[in-house]
């Protein structure tokens, strides 16, 4: 049995473990954090990772041997916040902490048993998703089809405002989110996409926003463990479902971009 996870503490980049050895604790944990501790000034507008080549490096190589894996490279600031008004002053000290992280991913077995409760929840998702951008559309006084053109929302709407006494929105990027008040439901809407008809869809999916809505659904809690951790999980869920015909692939004429969307 696998322990959950296993943390190394290494003074410098010369002390990070070899690939193997991290490869073998990959084996024996669902999750192997190697953390270095620093201390940086932020200077010139930016901060510096002293051991981000070591962490690339060991990405690059771990990435083929570890396929059921995901290699993932971060950074934590330990103090000040980001909210304190001394953070971005040029000089100040910063207690800093480099981690490169290596997780275990979902089983094809795990996604197999769980794709019924998968094809429910992209579809509702989408049923959502397009129900609340397009009475958000109505709320502001235009056309669903506002949000294919490149424009965007900045400019032309305030950022964040109230769909109705349950939901808030939050325009992001080329995004919209929405939070419910009353059931604690997050749900993150990519803008621009069209279907091949020219209807508005904005029930497109984006793995991490996917594992948003799954975990603050209370309707799809045995979902939680199936996504951990991160994205990538989701990632390999919708590629099962897409191979399945339970999904097909949008592009993003407007902003280059593309995802998978629900069949009904």
């Amino acid at each position: 049995m696998q322990d959950e996870e296993h943390i190394i503490i290494v003074p410098n980049q010369s002390s990070f473990p070899g690939v193997y050895t991290l490869a073998a604790l990959a084996a024996q944990h669902r999750r192997v954090i190697v953390e270095m501790p620093y201390e940086d000034r932020y200077v010139g507008g930016k901060m510096e990772d002293p051991a981000l080549d070591t962490k690339r490096r060991l990405t690059e190589q771990l990435t083929p041997i570890l396929p059921d894996h995901a290699v993932t490279q971060s950074g934590m600031i330990d103090s000040p916040t980001w909210k304190d008004p001394g953070f971005r002053k040029d000089g100040v000290l910063h207690r800093c902490r480099s981690r490169l992280i290596i997780r275990q991913l979902t089983t094809a077995a795990e996604i197999e048993a769980a794709l019924p409760r998968l094809v429910d929840a992209t579809r509702d998702f989408r049923h959502i998703a397009n129900d609340l951008m397009t009475r958000q559309a109505a709320e502001l006084g235009i056309d669903p089809a506002f949000f294919a053109e490149p424009h965007g929302w900045a400019g032309h709407f305030e950022q964040t405002g109230q769909l109705d006494a349950d939901w808030q929105r939050f325009f992001h990027g080329y995004e919209c989110g929405f939070n419910s008040t009353k059931h604690h439901l997050n749900v993150e809407v990519r803008l621009g996409f069209q279907q091949e008809d020219g209807s508005m869809e904005f029930g497109v999916l984006d793995p991490g926003f996917f594992c948003r809505f799954v975990r603050s659904n209370k309707n799809y809690k045995e979902l939680d463990e199936l996504l951990r951790d991160d994205g990538a999980n989701a990632l390999r869920a919708f590629e099962r479902l897409a191979e399945r015909g339970y999904l097909k692939w949008l592009e993003n004429a407007t902003w280059h971009c593309a995802g998978w969307v629900a069949l009904d």
